[in-house]
């Protein structure tokens, strides 16, 4: 059975759930005061899912890329180094007049927390002379899209 929670928390912003009572538990009851019950401790669970959601804190991915010194001369890897970060369906992006050219695929449905990708690419000389940047876009824990342009250092080695 499906319902609507709304409560205030201690700082009185209000908030609002979907809660669901399942069958099993509502076939037993029999008097007013058991399903009032029940209706209680289903709202209990559902503030108690919430409380425990806003008490881990979420941080921003720290993102880095940089040359796979063990793979090939085409391996870079993409890393997020916030532990407890919020990073799903990543995608990279070379910004145009770009020395640097993708050749393979550059997406993920999720790199949250301490995580690592591997994609391949094409550096020009210049761009191995000088550096180049990649875009970096994802959905965060908001739900929202974010970008953020990413240097790959250059080191004038191939």
């Amino acid at each position: 059975m499906p319902f609507k929670v709304a409560w205030k928390d201690r700082n009185g912003d209000p908030h609002e759930a979907e809660a669901f009572l399942p069958a099993e538990a509502i076939a037993p009851l029999t008097t007013a005061e058991s399903l009032e019950e029940a209706f209680e401790r289903g709202v209990q669970e559902e503030r108690e899912k919430v409380v425990a959601e806003r008490a881990a804190p979420v941080y921003p991915p720290r993102w880095n890329a940089v040359r796979d010194r063990t793979g090939g001369r085409t391996d870079f890897v993409l890393t997020n180094s916030a532990d407890q970060s919020v990073a799903k369906h990543v995608v990279l992006q070379h910004p145009a007049g770009s020395d640097l050219r993708f050749i393979s695929g550059a997406a993920w449905d999720d790199l949250s927390g301490k995580n690592a990708a591997v994609f391949e690419a094409l550096v020009t000389d210049e761009g191995w002379a000088f550096g180049v940047q990649v875009w970096v876009y994802w959905t965060g824990s908001d739900g929202k899209r974010r970008d953020e342009l990413l240097p790959i250092g250059g080191t004038g080695q191939h």
